[in-house]
């Protein structure tokens, strides 16, 4: 990547502050947590009542970015894409590992599933076919949107990683993750949760800390944009342990694939559980 002109893109973004050498103080998880489901969910059902938004997950995502266009990374560089084409690429990314792993799932779970952007779109793909769709998130306002939409989702509220058990029987599970384990430091017991869901595979598409450590000047601005956030860098360091514990195996690695954020690239994993 060009360093003249990823500095210059970043000088027109809001990302512009990475630049500074000045500390920036980090955000806290209450914060993260009060500006999703107090502020952007809510601003979404204030909005989809205003306008009488059909159960279209598409209107959501318009209201919830606030933008058609976006400027993302792809493929190491800053690319034009609508919101419309960036949503798929994130769908068809994940859909193909989908189709691929789902085996004899019986149950899709997304963890951290917030309003539903991946979730409402999986359970209304035909060529995807579980008998339960399932949701767990912490807020309840984004759970709230998510049943307006589609009540057949069941959805669960709460801590994921606090959770003890679902009050249903649950079998052969096929988890995705998005967007979801970066904003938590992870241990073995975070990846005991995941297989207290009883998965086949585990799909990760998160921003890995540790694939970003090359000496350059973007790496080094991803990898300060992890540390001003306070997002989680050790996903893959965890996962390496636990499947040393042989409590999973990794079969799947896609490095740095795409992100809306520039400065988040996000990867992709794959993980079987040990039987």
């Amino acid at each position: 990547m060009n360093k003249k002109r990823f500095i210059l893109f970043l000088k027109n973004t809001h990302y512009s502050n990475i630049l500074e050498k000045k500390h920036i103080l980090r955000k806290k998880t209450t914060s993260i947590i009060k500006e999703f489901d107090q502020v952007k969910y809510k601003n979404l059902i204030k909005n989809s009542k205003k306008l009488k938004l059909k159960k279209d997950i598409f209107n959501y995502d318009k209201i919830f970015f606030n933008k058609d266009l976006l400027q993302i990374l792809y493929k190491n560089k800053i690319k034009n894409i609508s919101l419309k084409n960036y949503l798929a690429l994130n769908f068809k990314i994940l859909k193909e590992y989908i189709h691929k792993y789902k085996k004899n799932g019986e149950n899709f779970i997304e963890v951290g599933c917030g309003y539903g952007s991946n979730l409402v779109r999986f359970s209304k793909d035909k060529k995807i076919s579980f008998k339960k769709f399932i949701g767990i998130d912490l807020s309840l306002t984004g759970l709230k949107i998510i049943n307006k939409i589609n009540s057949k989702i069941i959805t669960v509220a709460g801590d994921f990683y606090k959770l003890q058990r679902l009050n249903f029987p649950i079998k052969q599970s096929l988890i995705i993750s998005n967007c979801f384990m970066m904003y938590k430091s992870h241990n073995l017991n975070s990846i005991k949760k995941f297989l207290l869901l009883q998965p086949e595979y585990i799909i990760i598409l998160e921003p890995i800390y540790e694939f970003n450590l090359k000496k350059t000047f973007y790496h080094s601005l991803v990898r300060k944009y992890f540390k001003i956030n306070d997002y989680s860098k050790n996903i893959f360091k965890t996962l390496k342990k636990a499947e040393r514990k042989k409590l999973i195996k990794i079969i799947k690695i896609k490095k740095n694939l795409f992100s809306h954020n520039p400065l988040l690239p996000l990867s992709l994993i794959v993980i079987k559980r040990f039987k």
